[in-house]
């Protein structure tokens, strides 16, 4: 549906080079820290920034240098951009001025009780709750009923449990409607949960482009790996197909050589393997995660649903399930 092509926008310190394609009805997030850009990728998408070269296609039409209002696009800003001086109404209502009275009556009526905002409809903008904004902002993008809904950090103002709900409810709207969304955020787990497929990028460049479980479990770098939480490195050694971890040899296929691995800490569980000792633990509620010294450096290792802490010091094996390969050293 949505094709980006070799497209680039240089800056005076600062270049973004961007090349992917989005299918109908597909959840696409741009994933990456402040700074990266992938804002100004959505932005260029939307035609609020010029590409210095390169395409944007929709459904095989050029659209690189159609004016934003001529893309049909719905957009919502981190910071939603309503009209605090309209009711709710009036701000859904807004990119509808040309259509006739019964459409924005029906489309109205529509909006107001997929986002359940039927008894706010009279309401000021400046009483509603964050979350309430939120749907407001979401209702408005859709009542034009764009071609492409693109979302710049939607939930980023949002308390923990609200941006959860919210969530849930945007993927049950897509999933519903069959909208095709592009989605900015620096948050891995938006990004993971809500995602058919997720572009990490970093200085201005996508260096990965994959489901979010093969993002997580085949990362290609150091920097994909480590975006995702917490993660050891290590240099491991594979002879036979066999990958030696202290006193132990595990299956794997690769050929023989000094490797890289990222290792995660819910990847190691107490067994037989690598030796070390607790030097501090930290009780996450479902977890505990602790630091522990081994001959292979300090190992991050997470305990899930642990019947007790153990103390600093206490001496420990670590068996490993799974490492994941990201570069070859000889």
């Amino acid at each position: 549906m949505l094709e980006v092509r070799n497209l680039q926008k240089n800056y005076p310190n600062f270049s973004v080079f961007v090349d992917f394609k989005l299918k109908k009805g597909e959840f696409f997030s741009l994933l990456g820290p402040s700074g990266c850009g992938k804002t100004t990728t959505l932005r260029l998408i939307a035609g609020l920034e010029k590409p210095d070269s390169g395409k944007i296609l929709l459904s095989g039409e050029d659209i690189t240098n159609l004016p934003p209002q001529k893309r049909k696009f719905g957009l919502v800003f981190q910071n939603y951009a309503l009209f605090p001086h309209l009711s709710v109404s009036e701000n859904i209502l807004y990119g509808l001025s040309k259509e006739s009275n019964e459409m924005k009556k029906e489309r109205l009526e529509e909006m107001l009780e997929l986002f359940k905002l039927t008894e706010l409809k009279d309401r000021s903008i400046r009483r509603l709750s964050g979350g309430e904004q939120q749907r407001v902002a979401l209702a408005r993008s859709l009542a034009t009923k764009p071609r492409l809904l693109l979302l710049d950090e939607p939930f980023a103002a949002l308390d923990p449990s609200l941006r959860q709900s919210l969530r849930e409810e945007l993927k049950t709207l897509q999933d519903k409607l069959d909208l095709t969304i592009v989605f900015v955020t620096h948050n891995q787990e938006e990004a993971l949960s809500l995602s058919d497929r997720v572009a990490l990028m970093d200085k201005g460049r996508i260096v990965q482009v994959a489901t979010p479980f093969e993002i997580y479990t085949k990362p290609k770098s150091d920097y994909a790996a480590s975006f995702f939480g917490q993660v050891n490195f290590l240099e491991l050694e594979v002879q036979d197909k066999k990958l030696k971890w202290g006193g132990t040899l595990i299956d794997i296929d690769l050929n023989e050589g000094i490797y890289r691995f990222a290792v995660r800490p819910e990847h190691l569980i107490e067994g037989k393997g690598v030796r070390g000792r607790i030097i501090r633990g930290s009780y996450l509620g479902f977890a505990v995660e602790y630091i522990v010294a081994t001959s292979q450096g300090e190992l991050r290792y997470l305990e899930l649903n642990p019947h007790s802490v153990k103390c600093s010091g206490t001496e420990i094996e670590l068996s490993l399930l799974q490492a994941i390969p990201v570069g070859k050293k000889s």
